[in-house]
């Protein structure tokens, strides 16, 4: 993901907040951002979380709580 990406894409979440100022936008950023890389290394590994884990440098645990979190289980 470029950061010409990431800059395009907060300047159009600014756009659609209107005269609201956002709140939380880099918990918002970092959890659009985990739910897609979550979401592409269950896709490739066809959701083995062992080696989704080992893939993400992370332990089984903590992959489960994040897939949760995210509502993938």
């Amino acid at each position: 993901m470029s950061t010409k990406f990431l800059t395009g894409e907060l300047d159009d979440h600014a756009e659609a907040m209107a005269d609201k100022l956002p709140e939380n936008i880099y918990r918002q950023v970092m959890d659009q951002a985990e739910r897609g890389i979550l979401a592409s290394v269950m896709k490739r590994t066809r959701g083995n979380q062992a080696k989704s884990a080992m893939m993400l440098g992370i332990n089984r645990a903590t992959l489960r709580v994040k897939l949760k979190r995210h509502g993938f289980i």
